[in-house]
């Protein structure tokens, strides 16, 4: 920062203290200063003063239209009236601020307007102005000042705007505190004279009627500027009416002008215009460090706009003043000289540009050298052409700062236009850096405040995954939930066992890329295969994004027909690649055999739901009434149904053996079992009124792909077809188990399972008994069992099971010490499990 030397003197040996809100104005020659207390002190220029003592803390001080007065504000009180008379002065010397002994009697203080709720006023020839807050706007009210100044003042009209509330932090709160400023202007002409009072400034006419109106341009009504402490700039026209009546429809009405955003603690006028050297710019100054200037801009086929322009200079201000090309202002730890930079053409404007960048080549202020300044006022050129100032120090001393010649046309180097073509790059290349730089930390800024928004909502969607899991709602649905289908479809004239997986997202929020849905499939039994072709399996589909309320389906082909093997336990997972949310990943999903995901340092894996599929949810049903391939080629008579049956069962045993040996007992088919059931029970379950056995294999058969079983009273059946070709049948009948219960024989419904094939009829077996499990965990039992158990025919059972347990032990034992043939061994084991299957229990 450039700094320029300048004289310093003192108008007075005393030094006055200073109190908050330290004040003051010129009369002629005199200075009229306050400190903040309630005594205004009268200086000149050869060291003279007299004192004044007001009812309260001064805090604002202006004089009156003929300059015979002073007006003054006083805190919680309102605005004091005292003459200012010729009087002989004291010499500093010998009296101190506090000491009033030797000191004429002054006036008496009249307060003329009682309003303990003023901050500010402001004197516009017979009419005083006032600004001040009132619960929640900023009241201003005008008053006329009668031709007696000592009399009553009588109020003309008020206005109001609201307070706009902000959030602010402790200091800037302090800021906001600062008291409103008022200004007057007014437009100028070749013949005005410059005002002699402070507030009061000139403004060219172009500029004026563009700012306030041609309708207050044409009558050449001041007007007053206020600034307020939220940075607002606002403007109050003096109609001519306000003036000569208090007509209610005659009322001012304040309008916004600009926004600085921080308070505003001085308003003046700059340049000198086309019109007489009258000033073409408004400035306002921030108390943060900003300075805004309003000039004259062309708007292409709009004519002239007004242009505002901010720019930002060391701060913070305490006090400033202004001259034609400078602004002087103090912070406290310097005082500041700052060139104005007034273009006399600025370049055309659009309404869509209506605030320009600031320019890039605004001076630097210049610093004076002098600090510890709290007041600043009267900026006057000596007749060598040199600048001066009147400041208070924060000691309270009145100083007077003599500038050099010149220093107000401004202070800029001179440089060559080598030098300023290399500055110029320079700064080019610094701007261009800066930006670079700015948009990597902009790019740097999105980039983690989209990452963190999405790592949010995975966090989200997890929570209520996890609590979906611990069965805290058991009611609510699920917020994201999966639901299973088997389906035969025909595609190339083969027939195809698919399953369909149905994704809903019920939950508020979106899932989006990065999500991953990963479906596992392991066959539960693998020694019902001895050849193990078919592993685990698992599959992985990208989500792209999937929004509340609607779903996606996905198709998986189980196997072909000699592939599958049930029962298929199918876990699903919803996982999510925490790499997707800085940079995009390839699809995929860390599925291992055996795995249970979990949280990981790569992956979030949320299981969805697990089920098993057996053998019943991948028949084909053919009906009671038809064949194999009567679900697409419609019902046939039931004895083509039995000779369908005899002729696939033939088929197999012709191909037991191509030498024609006799094969072995594990494919010596039919083989059957039996299930028995208590009809109490089902009964409690169905709750049907029609045929309880057809009511059974209709609720059994329900999840196959063919045609719903139809009632058939001799003989209900069904036949079907298993994924691997094989036929079985089911049959229901009703049956009664005499020597089971004391009370009396037990009615059940039998069903008797056939099939040409073991696994088949054990894996039809196993899917049949897995169901009637879950219905003895969901059936209440109202009515009264059979509580009372012959403890025979339990004795008969369980003899005949040890039997069985005997036989099976020495199979174990033929085999380890190898003393009979596999295939004798074959034959006792498929023995022992015929009578397991074919003497059953009932199921109570």
């Amino acid at each position: 920062m450039e700094s320029m030397r300048c004289s310093v003197r003192c108008l007075s040996e005393a030094q006055f203290g200073c109190f908050s809100g330290a004040t003051m104005v010129f009369s002629g020659t005199d200075v009229l200063l306050s400190n903040g207390s309630s005594l205004v002190t009268v200086c000149s220029c050869v060291d003279q003063k007299g004192i004044h003592q007001f009812p309260g803390a001064v805090r604002h001080l202006m004089l009156c239209s003929n300059k015979r007065g002073l007006y003054a504000l006083c805190e919680n009180d309102g605005i004091c009236y005292i003459d200012l008379p010729q009087h002989p002065r004291i010499s500093s010397s010998s009296t101190s601020v506090g000491d009033l002994s030797g000191v004429p009697k002054a006036p008496p203080c009249i307060c003329v307007i009682k309003d303990p709720c003023a901050s500010f006023f402001l004197v516009v020839n017979s009419i005083l102005v006032t600004v001040g807050p009132l619960d929640d706007v900023w009241l201003f009210k005008l008053y006329h000042i009668p031709e007696v100044t000592t009399a009553c003042h009588r109020k003309l009209a008020e206005h109001c705007i609201p307070i706009a509330p902000v959030d602010t932090t402790a200091a800037e709160a302090e800021e906001k505190c600062k008291p409103p400023v008022l200004c007057c202007v007014c437009t100028g002409s070749a013949t005005s004279v410059p005002p002699d009072s402070d507030g009061h400034y000139f403004l060219e006419p172009t500029l004026f009627s563009l700012l306030f109106g041609i309708d207050v341009s044409l009558v050449s009504a001041p007007v007053v500027i206020c600034g307020l402490p939220d940075g607002r700039l606002c403007y109050l026209p003096f109609l001519p009416a306000i003036r000569q009546s208090a007509d209610k429809d005659a009322k001012p009405r304040m309008s916004l002008l600009y926004s600085l955003e921080q308070p505003i603690i001085f308003i003046g006028t700059a340049g000198e215009g086309d019109v007489g050297g009258t000033p073409k710019a408004l400035v306002a100054v921030g108390c943060c460090g900003k300075v805004l200037i309003v000039q004259v801009g062309d708007g292409g086929a709009e004519g002239k706009v007004p242009v505002f322009r901010e720019y930002g200079v060391p701060g913070p201000v305490v006090c400033a003043c202004i001259s034609n090309t400078h602004l002087y202002y103090s912070t406290l730890s310097d005082l500041l000289a700052l060139p104005l930079v007034l273009s006399s053409s600025l370049e055309r404007v659009t309404e869509q540009n209506l605030h320009p960048d600031p320019v890039p080549s605004f001076p630097n202020p210049i610093s004076l050298n002098i600090c510890r300044l709290i007041a600043l006022a009267k900026l006057t050129n000596t007749s060598t052409g040199a600048v001066q100032l009147v400041a208070m120090s924060l000691q309270g001393r009145l100083l007077c700062i003599t500038l050099p010649q010149g220093s107000d046309r401004g202070h800029v180097p001179r440089v060559s236009a080598a030098q300023a073509g290399q500055k110029m790059k320079d700064l080019l290349t610094s701007i261009g850096n800066l930006s670079d730089r700015a948009t990597l930390l902009k790019s740097s800024i999105q980039t983690r405040n989209a990452a963190l928004k999405k790592l949010n909502q995975v966090f989200n969607i997890s929570c209520q995954l996890l609590q979906k899991g611990s069965e805290v709602h058991p009611v609510c649905k699920p917020p994201v939930s999966i639901c299973f289908e088997t389906r035969w479809i025909r595609l190339l004239q083969q027939d195809s066992l698919t399953l369909r997986c149905t994704l809903e997202n019920s939950s508020s929020f979106v899932l989006e890329h990065g999500w991953t849905l990963c479906i596992q499939m392991v066959p539960l039994f693998c020694a019902l295969n001895p050849e193990g072709s078919m592993s685990t399996k698992s599959y992985s589909f990208p989500l792209k994004i999937l929004f509340p309320g609607k779903i996606m389906e996905v198709v998986l082909p189980l196997a072909s027909e000699n592939e599958l093997v049930l029962p298929l336990k199918v876990t699903c997972f919803l996982v999510y690649s925490l790499q997707s949310i800085l940079e995009p990943v390839k699809a995929g999903c860390p599925f291992t055999e055996g795995m249970c995901l979990s949280w990981d340092t790569d992956y979030i894996s949320l299981d969805l739901d697990t089920t098993t599929l057996d053998l019943l949810d991948c028949l084909q049903v053919s009906g009671p009434t038809g064949d194999k391939n009567s679900s697409r080629s419609g019902s046939t008579s039931s004895t083509d149904i039995f000779q369908t049956f005899l002729n696939a069962r033939r088929g197999e045993w012709q191909g037991r053996s191509s030498s024609g040996t006799r094969a072995g007992p594990l494919e010596e088919g039919p083989f059957v079992a039996a299930i028995r059931v208590s009809s109490a029970l089902l009964s409690a379950f169905l709750k049907n009124s029609g045929s309880l056995c057809c009511s059974l294999l209709s609720w059994l058969f329900s999840s196959c792909s063919g045609h719903q079983v139809k009632e058939d009273l001799e003989c209900p059946m069904v036949f079907g077809c298993c994924p691997k070709g094989n036929m079985l049948k089911v049959m229901a009948k009703e049956a009664l188990v005499e020597d089971l219960g004391e009370g009396g024989p037990i009615l059940t419904v039998e069903l008797q399972l056939e099939s040409s094939s073991l696994a088949t009829l054990c894996s039809l077996h196993y899917s049949i008994l897995h169901r009637i499990q879950l219905l003895l965990k969901e059936v209440s039992m109202e009515t009264k069992g059979p509580t009372q158990l012959q403890g025979r025919s339990l004795q008969q059972a369980l003899a005949h099971a040890e039997v069985l347990l005997e036989e099976i032990q020495g199979a174990r034992g033929s085999v380890a010490l190898a003393v009979e043939a596999p295939s004798v061994i074959s034959a006792k084991l498929l023995h022992v499990y015929q009578q397991l299957r074919t003497n059953p229990l009932v199921i109570l």
